[in-house]
């Protein structure tokens, strides 16, 4: 009855329990190899410590010890070796499958054009905010509608974010054009790394169990006066070679605090596809 509770219990927590399996998949992947290789080691030796023991009656304990001993060794020089050759190999084939996804284009990418760097964009952000108190928690840029975007958190550890602004800075001048939105405190009280009810990925996980994100392909747009928070998803694929696939997004409408998740993502202006998977692929 404890033991049913207890998978209850971890079933409901998907939050910890995704990070748990996503972490086991990733060990997994490195250590199958070696570990195959140590049962069977182990199994040799159990087989071969059975065969001496009725064949020899109980006696010469010594040549079966010897034996042991010689076993042992070649099966830890075997997961050793299997090992260092799965470290190597492994990430070879971790890369190709990364690689898979890649294509070469020969048309201009928007994320390459000429822009005002990160750091304008956040030093822009502060005169522009105005009597906002919170903390910029990211800046991004966004390059379908050629803006920078910065999220802005609440103070508080039970509080989630205050204000999403998005501002137009061209290159070598300042801000043109900023639009500012405010999230409801009330009703939209979440942000990443919130503390209980308060954190924003555990009520992802609570809609999708099994994906994950990095906070900081986190971004804001104004859908009007609306702030919309979107987070690109990850999910995990493959058991030896474990990679990561985009996801979908998450969108968190910062008035009425609901959390969408969806695939269809071509009305999203910014990055759908998560910046560290590529960074990764690159």
């Amino acid at each position: 009855m404890a033991a049913v509770l207890a998978g209850l219990a971890l079933w409901y927590a998907s939050y910890y329990t995704t990070v748990v399996v996503w972490e086991l998949r990733k060990l997994f992947a490195w250590l199958a190899v070696p570990l195959l290789a140590g049962a069977t080691a182990g199994a040799l030796w159990q087989a071969v410590r059975l065969l001496r023991r009725k064949r020899d009656g109980g006696g010469r304990a010594r040549g079966r010890g010897n034996a042991a001993v010689a076993l042992a060794w070649l099966g830890g020089l075997l997961g050793l070796g299997l090992t260092v050759w799965w470290l190597v190999y492994g990430a070879y084939l971790q890369d190709r499958a990364y690689m898979q996804d890649v294509r070469i284009v020969s048309e201009p990418v928007p994320e390459l054009a000429p822009r005002a760097p990160y750091l304008v964009g956040k030093a822009q952000a502060g005169p522009h905010l105005g009597d906002v108190t919170g903390e910029i928690s990211d800046v991004t840029y966004l390059p379908d509608a050629d803006r920078f975007a910065t999220l802005v958190e609440r103070r508080g550890w039970l509080a989630g974010y205050e204000v999403g602004l998005v501002q137009e800075i061209p290159l070598g001048g300042n801000s043109r054009n900023q639009q500012r939105c405010s999230f409801d405190v009330e009703r939209a009280d979440a942000r990443i790394s919130g503390w209980f009810g308060h954190n924003l990925g555990r009520k992802i996980s609570a809609r999708e169990r099994w994906v994950r994100f990095e906070a900081s392909d986190a971004y804001v747009t104004c859908s009007g006066d609306t702030p919309i928070v979107v987070v690109p998803l990850k999910r995990q694929t493959g058991i030896l070679v474990v990679t990561e696939r985009p996801a979908g997004v998450a969108l968190y409408d910062g008035r009425t605090g609901k959390l969408t998740i969806t695939d269809d993502t071509a009305s999203v202006p910014g990055p759908s596809y998560p910046l560290s998977l590529a960074s990764r692929q690159r």
